[in-house]
């Protein structure tokens, strides 16, 4: 039996997601603290008072890097693509389903997430999201898409 199969509303997969690109952020921060200490440094060297501006400047860093520590597990449970399959029979019967895939180390992972009938697209996602957290050992505490908190286990 020979099957056919379309891929619709499939997108690449990036790690070009809203709070990777905050993780990035943050990181840029924490080393343009650590450039303001080395020049901090340079002015210690010559005599000048750095101790309030070295405290300001550790804090921003370590604040900086705590925070991009904590949205880590959650940019790499954002980073997966969720998409429509489209499957043709030899007699014309077309059955949609949803699919999710996403990178767990140099291993590429598809999942099956359950027919187009019973799960909107928010639901696919959701689901995918919950796999996903499952392969990767993040523990989600609450799956919300606007609060997502997570913990690894």
């Amino acid at each position: 039996m020979t099957h056919t199969y379309i891929l619709r509303g499939l997108t690449e997969m990036t790690s070009r997601t809203d709070t990777m690109e905050r993780v990035k952020e943050l990181r840029a921060e924490a080393r343009q603290a650590e450039q303001g200490l080395k020049a901090a440094h340079k002015l210690a060297r010559a005599g000048i008072d750095i101790k309030e501006i070295s405290e300001d400047l550790r804090g921003k860093q370590a604040g900086a890097l705590g925070e991009a520590r904590e949205l880590k597990p959650l940019a790499r449970l954002e980073d997966l693509s969720v998409y429509r399959v489209e499957k043709r029979g030899k007699k014309g019967k077309t059955n949609e389903y949803w699919h999710a895939t996403w990178r767990h180390g140099q291993k590429v992972c598809n999942f099956y997430l359950g027919s187009c009938k019973k799960l909107a697209r928010e639901q696919a996602l959701q689901k995918a999201m919950k796999l996903k957290a499952e392969d990767l050992g993040i523990k989600a505490l609450s799956m919300s898409p606007n609060d997502v908190s997570l913990k690894m286990t």
